[in-house]
């Protein structure tokens, strides 16, 4: 589409370099990271515990790729997260960052799979789940780029840290602070 787009009868633009384009499949049960393994360039998950990201999605990205005949795609996944400061709760920010998902049927059923205690109809007991199972990332930078380890050696390629809960209840600026935070002590921890 991109290389001679006609703008008028008789008249085209002209071939613009562009990059590829990558075909993304958002997965949170088996069926769908297998058929992620089979087709797609990247997975994409989000809230999903390092462990199950290890133990049911990657294995089932694997075997659709093989199925395939293919490499095994890139995971991605969604992490949240919050620095520990003064004023805050991480069942609140939790809740914020988290609570359409949790009321989401298919996201409770993939975090029951994980061993969480959630259910769709009460998306605050599933806040506080994601909190003390360490799925939403609460605590010290340092302690937060810990978490971020575990879904490195679980296999993961690349981690997209969301401080959705942060920016909604305290602001851009306070997001903007985590991260640096976050991302600061990743890379010291890195080295």
């Amino acid at each position: 589409m991109l290389a001679h787009r006609v703008t008028r009868p008789g008249q085209t633009t002209p071939a613009l370099p562009h990059p590829g384009v990558e075909t993304g499949l958002g997965v949170l049960r088996p069926t769908l990271a297998r058929a992620a393994g089979q087709v797609a360039d990247a997975a994409i998950s989000w809230m999903t515990p390092h462990g199950y990201v290890q133990d049911t999605l990657l294995p089932a990205m694997a075997e659709g790729a093989a199925e395939a005949g293919r490499p095994v795609p890139r995971l991605v996944t969604v992490v949240h997260a919050a620095v520990n400061r003064p004023h805050r709760s991480p069942y609140r920010l939790a809740y914020t960052a988290a609570r359409a998902h949790l009321a989401g049927p298919h996201y409770s059923d993939m975090l029951r799979r994980a061993g969480l205690r959630v259910h769709h109809s009460h998306p605050t007991i599933g806040a506080r789940a994601l909190v003390d199972a360490g799925v939403f990332l609460y605590g010290t930078a340092q302690e937060i780029a810990a978490g971020l380890a575990e879904y490195d050696r679980a296999g993961v390629d690349e981690v997209v840290v969301n401080v959705a809960g942060v920016y909604s209840d305290h602001g851009r600026e306070d997001a903007v602070r985590d991260l640096q935070d976050i991302l600061t002590a990743y890379r010291g921890a890195e080295n």
